[in-house]
């Protein structure tokens, strides 16, 4: 499961006064954060920086002991990507240009990828994994071979999700992505191609429920909305 910031909202959520005293002595810039329950019960998460992009490592919380048990510095515009399928490894973006893949157990680096873009978040799909690329691209990173394939023919990316069939993205866009995203759009895998189009006021985030239902909010005048994308 990948959360997005507020980070620090999310986790007093769960657990206020133990978990601020834990986090206290840390500072929180724009990120993400991961949560891995696959018996390990780990929470990793972005810290450091107080400007966009500004993150500079990881911090890794023991989610039954509410207690900070590691720290990885990687250095300026470290961004978490999100885990594999299993859980297993977490892909990292670090300083514009490369990828690690980090071990959840161990905590260890298992391979730094020289990838030549700053890659800001992403979806695991099977033996790829799909990652969102500025100003606005998808691009897929095969975890057989390590190979980063073409962008997919869709520009004004801001966020994007799979079907439970995996057939389709659900991406949402917009000519001016960067002030304004107008559309949802299903990109047909198979075809690669964008074969509909359901246009919005304003989209803001868009996320899927543990049950595979896809949301996202969309800002109408001074009101948010919470809508359900139907597939």
């Amino acid at each position: 499961m990948i959360i997005y910031t507020p980070t620090l909202h999310i986790f007093n959520i769960i657990h206020r006064t133990t978990l601020e005293r834990a986090l206290s002595d840390f500072v929180f810039g724009y990120g993400n954060s991961c949560l891995i329950e696959n018996g390990i019960d780990r929470l990793f998460i972005n810290f450091g920086g107080e400007e966009y992009g500004g993150s500079e490592g990881l911090l890794i919380l023991d989610t039954r002991e509410n207690s900070v048990v590691g720290q990885i510095k990687l250095g300026e515009y470290t961004r978490l990507l999100g885990p594999t399928e299993s859980n297993d490894q977490i892909l990292i973006g670090v300083g514009g240009k490369q990828i690690l893949i980090l071990d959840t157990r161990s905590h260890a680096i298992l391979t730094s990828l020289n990838v030549g873009f700053h890659a800001l978040r992403g979806i695991a799909d099977r033996d790829q994994f799909l990652l969102w690329v500025p100003p606005g691209r998808i691009q897929a990173l095969q975890l057989t071979d390590y190979q980063v394939l073409p962008p997919l023919p869709v520009t004004g990316v801001y966020e994007f999700s799979l079907t439970p069939d995996r057939e389709h993205l659900v991406i949402l866009r917009g000519e001016e992505m960067r002030t304004q995203t107008d559309r949802i759009s299903f990109y047909d895998r198979s075809r690669e191609m964008i074969v509909h189009e359901q246009f919005i006021s304003d989209g803001r985030h868009l996320f899927t429920s543990s049950d595979g239902r896809i949301f996202f909010i969309e800002r109408e005048a001074n009101t948010l909305l919470l809508n359900e994308v139907l597939l």
